[in-house]
C-alpha cells in the first residue's frame, strides 16, 4: 500500500498530464516535462510524509495498547501472588 501510494500514483498522474500534453501538442515540452516531474516528486514526497506519519500514529497506538495490557496483567499477577 506504501509503494503505490507514494510512488505508482503519482508516476501515474505525471505521465497521464505527459500523455495528454503530447496529445494536444503544447508548446514547450521541454519545460513542462520539466514541471512535471518536479510535481510528480513534490507529491510523492508529500504522499510519504503523510504515510509515514499515519504509520507512526499507528505504531504509538499500539505499543500505548500493549503497555496497557502488560500494566494490567501484571497487577493481576501481582494481585494473585500476595493476595490470595
Amino acid at each position: 500500500m506504501f509503494l503505490l501510494d507514494v510512488l505508482l500514483r503519482p508516476a501515474l498522474i505525471g505521465l497521464w498530464v505527459l500523455f495528454w500534453a503530447y496529445w494536444f501538442r503544447l508548446g514547450r515540452m521541454a519545460r513542462l516535462r520539466k514541471m512535471i516531474v518536479v510535481m510528480t516528486v513534490l507529491l510523492a514526497v508529500s504522499m510519504a510524509m503523510l504515510r509515514l506519519r499515519s504509520l507512526a500514529a499507528q505504531f504509538r497506538f499500539a505499543m500505548n495498547c500493549c503497555f496497557r495490557r502488560f500494566r494490567f496483567c501484571s497487577s493481576c499477577c501481582w494481585e494473585r501472588c500476595w493476595c490470595g
